[in-house]
């Protein structure tokens, strides 16, 4: 017998349902919901009947589909048709009820009532509590065609063209480290049945700064840091975004609740588009889902702006137009506004439980360049120019991701020269295209040079360029920045040798290579970069160090939550 790890390639995130979910097309019979700390099998049938959020049940109209096209699986379909018009009937004398936005249609258990106890289930369906109709809490039938979760499926279960055997049932799936104990989370206030305030709506967008359920914790009070690097290299950044997302939803599944990055990490700090997504996760507080939509919403933006600067450097083409307010400030400005509910928000945040923000910008002056670092928090560390400490959320979005402008282009015998570049914060590349050594020194001077041990994750921005497709000059600075973070990566870990190898610092290092057959336009292709990606994580080598490194992480999370509920129940005998 043997757990079935879980592809976290695959796992997605619902609002609407408030939990994770993933579809394993070997398993085309159940969608995976992460319910009570562990993963629950749901028959597709079931899922496309009551789920409420329409990506899932598009996931779950596309797998009915498949399994209808295909008898190997042997699947029955749910309900059967007998029931159809039983349900409809007694749906006929229902009343209508608002529900919450987190109660999921399909029961928290993760079991999906068989055909066989359909009407059972029916009549716990709704529930009456201060006259509010609610949702039944835990009936415990199992889906049809799924197996009891809590017993592992053997490794034999599959043909020799993966597909599973005609009856077997879905496997249970695991973390590779799901054998070691994790504490149970701890929330004192859950309640088994909440009536909602208010008939609920569909939220306009996804975007939030509001945690799912907040920690009993927060990063700045630990003793183990956990720190996050991210590569800048001016243009592309997508798969670094997925690989955090991967890591978060990883973090989440073995921890068997919704953790967001700024309850993870103490420190993160990034460059360029990898700024931009730094922000949005720690300073702005979005979950990694809603921030990969935002930067994909914005990445045609992004590249936009940085071709439109780069067609500069080529004195033969016509100088393309300028304006004096960019789209993709426009856009930035209107994303700070709907998740920080103010345009202005301030880039330096005193609140006690936020994570610690920094990009890595590029101070223009007349005749220099000089590398910035812009801090959402106060720092006694002197490095760099001055700068202003009283940034916006989107200046600091705009100095790290905007493409720098020239004062003024004058024409000569035909031939268009370039002039001064425009004083001001702005995405130039200087250096510090890694910014893993000032992770490092940032978090000793914000702690003042403690012991502390340290998990510090550094992510690129992926290896492999086809130059002869792209624009020369943006095609050479791309190169030309990848290799010098690069560079940065091996000196640093060359430096620190010693306490990595006392265990005084975990250091990871993640880079999608093979990027070749991927254009610099990112939003064009999608599909290839998270194909890029997803073979990546796949590697074994890759997937040991990567669950090594969830490992590590959650065991400092999960250590905190026993060391709280130790001093509570402390707190009540004093």
């Amino acid at each position: 017998m043997s757990w079935i790890a879980v592809n976290f390639s695959l796992i997605k995130f619902s609002d609407i349902e408030g939990t994770y979910y993933f579809y394993d097309p070997n398993y085309p019979t159940a969608i995976q919901f992460l319910l009570n700390g562990r993963w629950e099998p749901w028959d597709v049938g079931y899922v496309r009947t009551h789920a409420h959020d329409p990506d899932v049940k598009r996931v779950a109209e596309d797998g009915e589909a498949r399994l209808n096209h295909d008898s190997s699986f042997g699947y029955s379909h749910w309900p059967p048709p007998s029931e159809i018009d039983a349900q409809a009937s007694s749906n006929a004398h229902a009343h209508a009820s608002p529900t919450s936005p987190r109660t999921v249609s399909l029961q928290s258990n993760g079991e999906a009532p068989s055909s066989s106890h359909q009407h059972q289930a029916q009549a716990r369906h709704k529930r009456s509590v201060d006259g509010q109709v609610l949702r039944p809490s835990l009936p415990q039938q199992q889906p049809p065609n799924e197996a009891p979760s809590a017993i592992p499926q053997s490794s034999n279960s599959l043909q020799s063209n993966g597909r599973p055997f005609p009856g077997v049932p879905a496997p249970t799936y695991a973390s590779p480290y799901a054998a070691r104990p994790v504490p149970p989370p701890i929330n004192t206030n859950q309640s088994p049945v909440r009536p909602p305030e208010q008939p609920w709506q569909r939220p306009e967008s996804t975007f939030t700064d509001t945690p799912v359920s907040p920690l009993p914790y927060h990063a700045s009070t630990r003793e183990n840091k956990i720190l996050l690097s991210l590569d800048g290299d001016g243009v592309r950044g997508l798969s670094t975004v997925l690989l955090v997302e991967s890591f978060v939803n990883a973090v989440c599944s073995k921890l068997g609740r919704c953790v967001d990055p700024y309850q993870i990490f103490d420190l993160i700090g990034g460059v360029s588009t990898t700024g931009f997504f730094a922000v949005m996760i720690g300073r702005m507080r979005m979950r990694a889902h809603s921030a990969r939509e935002a930067y994909l919403g914005l990445s045609e933006e992004i590249f936009q702006d940085k071709r439109d600067f780069f067609q500069t450097q080529d004195p033969h083409k016509p100088a393309p137009p300028q304006p004096p307010i960019s789209s993709l400030e426009r856009s930035t400005q209107e994303l700070v506004s709907k998740v920080c509910e103010n345009p202005d928000a301030m880039f330096f945040d005193n609140r006690n439980d936020s994570t610690n923000v920094f990009v890595v910008s590029t101070k223009i002056n007349i005749g220099s360049t000089q590398p910035a670092i812009l801090r959402s928090y106060p720092s006694r560390r002197l490095v760099g120019p001055d700068v202003d400490t009283k940034l916006t959320v989107w200046q600091a979005i705009r100095a790290t991701l905007g493409a720098p402008r020239y004062l003024n282009q004058a024409s000569q015998e035909g031939q268009r020269r370039k002039g001064l570049l425009e004083p001001g914060l702005v995405d130039y590349g200087v250096a510090k295209n890694n910014p893993v050594r000032d992770v490092y020194f940032e978090s000793k001077r914000l702690y003042s040079y403690a012991d502390d041990k340290m998990i510090l994750i550094s992510i690129g921005t992926g290896s492999g360029l086809d130059e002869t497709r792209e624009i020369p000059e943006m095609a050479k600075s791309v190169t030309e920045r990848t290799s010098e973070a690069d560079l940065a990566h091996y000196r640093w870990e060359g430096d620190h040798r010693a306490e990595i190898d006392g265990q005084w610092v975990r250091y990871f290092r993640f880079n999608v290579p093979n990027l070749e057959t991927v254009p610099l336009e990112e939003w064009s292709s999608i599909d290839k970069i998270m194909e890029k990606t997803h073979a990546y994580l796949g590697d074994a080598e890759v997937g040991n160090k990567f669950y090594e490194c969830v490992d590590a992480v959650t065991a400092v999370l999960a250590g905190e939550q026993t060391q709280r509920a130790s001093n509570v129940y402390l707190a009540q005998y004093e």
